[in-house]
């Protein structure tokens, strides 16, 4: 291509555009502007544009807008295109690089934006333990569960959590290969509020303890005669106390009850060896027959 003054090189501070007048046809007059085949958008100041070997000037030759280079006439089939990008830095314009130029492996973590990576760019199960920092999982991360259930991992369930929903006043119940909701039953219910019920009748003397039932125990009227065991031996310190010198006497029903006769009176049969009766009609036929006999 002829050109003023020595024949540039690939060197220095500029580089070449790539050649665009294999699209000159006398009616267009928008070209994109590349260097190795990806835009480039420079500024007008930075570049030299030439046709046919006359360096053109812009604006009144050409305007620049991004990476498009746009001619007041078009150029004409057959004409020879020149471009030369100057200084040693050059705007790529958007959307210009793709994968293909882009080496494998060539992005490192330093040139990626903080908050840059979202959910979009992230493949399928490629996030594992290894990516996950301790503690980092907070509860508002883990996913909705049903209302009123629980997380847990049958036996058979491969390490999986299941939702087990609960009913009211159920508990989860486990056999040690699995679990499920159930409902206590039977001697023993509990409400909702947590408060357990022991049936009526089922507490058998198996369950109690050695001197597990004391006074506080005791019912009013608990103790019958059936409740004590025959020679127990009941000391009097356990009897209540009585009117003061009195004896202990049964009626006619069996009840016992405090007589009337005082200690004193009781003390009068001291030395009684018999029935008083008959000592004392002996007594009476005896007196009877000194006196008849003195009256003689």
């Amino acid at each position: 291509m002829p050109y003023l003054g020595h024949s540039p090189t690939q060197s220095g501070s500029f580089v070449f555009l790539d050649d665009i007048d294999s699209g000159f046809d006398g009616s267009e007059t928008d070209f994109t502007m590349q260097v190795g085949s990806a835009s480039v958008s420079p500024k007008s100041a930075s570049i030299l544009v030439a046709l046919d070997g006359v360096l053109q000037q812009s604006p009144s030759a050409y305007t620049v807008s991004g990476s498009t280079l746009t001619f007041t006439e078009a150029p004409v089939s057959g004409q020879e295109f020149y471009g030369i990008l100057m200084g040693q830095s050059a705007s790529i314009g958007a959307g210009t690089i793709d994968t293909a130029e882009i080496a494998d492996n060539a992005i490192t973590s330093a040139k990626i934006g903080v908050d840059v990576i979202v959910a979009a760019d992230l493949a399928a199960n490629s996030v594992t333990v290894a990516e996950i920092t301790d503690a980092a999982v907070t509860l508002a991360k883990i996913q909705n569960v049903a209302a009123n259930s629980v997380l847990g991992r049958n036996a058979n369930s491969s390490g999986v959590l299941t939702e087990v929903a609960l009913a009211d006043t159920q508990l989860l119940i486990g056999d040690g290969t699995g679990f499920t909701a159930a409902t206590l039953s039977g001697d023993v219910t509990m409400a909702n509020t947590g408060a357990v019920t022991i049936a009526n009748q089922a507490v058998e003397n198996a369950m109690l303890a050695d001197d597990a039932v004391g006074a506080d125990e005791l019912a009013s009227d608990a103790v019958v005669n059936a409740s004590v065991a025959s020679g127990a031996a009941i000391a009097f310190s356990k009897m209540a106390n009585l009117t003061t010198a009195r004896a202990l006497v049964s009626d006619g029903s069996g009840d016992v009850s405090v007589s009337a006769v005082t200690s004193t009176e009781v003390g009068y049969l001291d030395g009684v060896t018999s029935a008083i009766q008959t000592q004392m009609d002996t007594k009476a036929s005896n007196g009877l027959a000194i006196a008849m006999s003195v009256a003689l």
